[in-house]
């Protein structure tokens, strides 16, 4: 037998009734869960991602939801051992996305078999809680985990906050605060993302968030309050528009999603370039919640669809590229060299220079040439000499 078919056979096995009634009859749950629960943490404490630290951590959550499923009296065990200290261990802190993710679905699925519930001592409400008592800080300082950490943390909070809301059909005070810290982050947070794969999920997570409550309750963005800061971003584009959300509408498109930087501004700096949304997950994250503000009022639509029509006209992307829209064609490399332009017919001489550059020898001898006395712009250098010392 194969070990992805052994594992089948496991799993198919601990979600059967016949199992169930094992674990009740010859199983202390108030002893295996605490330990299962240490097991998971030492795999998420592990240094690098680990096969094997992945596979502990998905049958570990497996038995877990078992034991509370089959015996939910023992509940208060579980969430006595999960600790908020637990859960930003094994679902933000954690360097491997494997556990991550497993641990991420294990609470999940122990989340919805035992119920959604309202009573502040359910699993729902209690796991709720503590996943918003971990939200990171979205402008100034750093999160205190690496921004591509948070994608299984976001994408939990985001599925624990819509449940709440289709369970009471509102959004409560904690999760409209939520709501204003999404549209802060939005607003506040700046450009993060290189063009070098590293994604910035608390952005994606705090737009996530902002659109699953707004989805469930619109009313929130008449109590949103929002900082001296960010009222000073959007308030010439709320008198243009009229409402909020037909501002934040615009702050996605121009900001976040079709941002670009003029000719004479491109690396000059080692900040990231615009615009905010590079990688394929923020930009979904930002024309997913783009698309539910323009769904509130047709005027917001209109807009949006307005603002879409140039980029379908035949020169639409001829200010960017030339023939396509592509953010990552403003930003330097991850090794912090520029490269240069070819002009069309320099590409050989380019790659010749830049194979120089990077023997260290040649550059250093060259850059230590000292031009003669003469009255010339290259001081009384040959112009061959001077122009490849500049």
């Amino acid at each position: 037998m194969s070990e992805a078919a052994f594992a089948a056979m496991i799993a198919e096995y601990t979600a059967s009734e016949a199992a169930k009634r094992v674990l009740l009859e010859t199983v202390s749950v108030a002893d295996l869960v605490p330990a299962l629960v240490s097991l998971v943490a030492a795999a998420a404490s592990e240094q690098g991602a680990s096969e094997t630290a992945a596979e502990v951590t998905a049958y570990s959550m497996r038995l877990i939801v078992l034991c509370i499923v089959s015996q939910p009296a023992h509940l208060s065990v579980l969430t006595s051992a999960m600790t908020s200290e637990f859960l930003d261990t094994a679902l933000i802190q954690c360097g491997d996305a494997g556990v991550r993710a497993e641990v991420a679905i294990g609470l999940y699925n122990l989340v919805s078999q035992v119920g959604a519930s309202s009573s502040k001592n359910g699993p729902h409400e209690l796991f709720l809680q503590r996943l918003l008592g971990l939200l990171p800080p979205f402008a100034g300082s750093s999160a205190p985990a690496p921004m591509d950490q948070y994608r299984e943390y976001f994408s939990l909070l985001v599925e624990l906050i819509s449940s709440t809301i289709s369970t009471r059909g509102i959004a409560n005070e904690e999760l409209t605060t939520v709501a204003c810290s999404a549209i802060e982050c939005l607003l506040t947070r700046g450009t993060r993302e290189y063009d070098d794969g590293v994604t910035d999920e608390v952005l994606a997570g705090y737009l996530d968030v902002a659109r699953v409550v707004v989805s469930g309750d619109a009313s929130v963005l008449d109590k949103v309050t929002l900082s001296e800061t960010a009222a000073g971003v959007i308030a010439t584009r709320l008198e243009a528009a009229g409402s909020l959300a037909a501002g934040l509408v615009d702050v996605l498109h121009e900001d976040a999603l079709f941002a670009t930087l003029a000719a004479d501004d491109r690396r000059s700096s080692d900040a990231p370039p615009p615009p905010m949304c590079k990688s394929p997950r923020t930009r979904q994250a930002a024309y997913s919640l783009q698309l539910q503000l323009a769904s509130l009022s047709s005027s917001s639509a209109a807009s949006l669809l307005e603002k879409l029509a140039p980029h379908h006209e035949d020169d639409s992307f001829a200010q960017v590229s030339g023939w396509r829209y592509y953010p990552g064609a403003n930003a330097r490399a991850a090794s912090g060299y520029c490269g240069l332009v070819n002009f069309g017919c320099t590409c050989y001489v380019n790659a010749m220079l830049q194979q120089l550059f990077m023997m260290a020898p040649f550059r250093r001898g060259v850059l230590a040439l000292r031009p003669g006395a003469g009255g010339s712009a290259g001081g009384g250098e040959s112009p061959l000499q001077y122009a490849v010392r500049t």
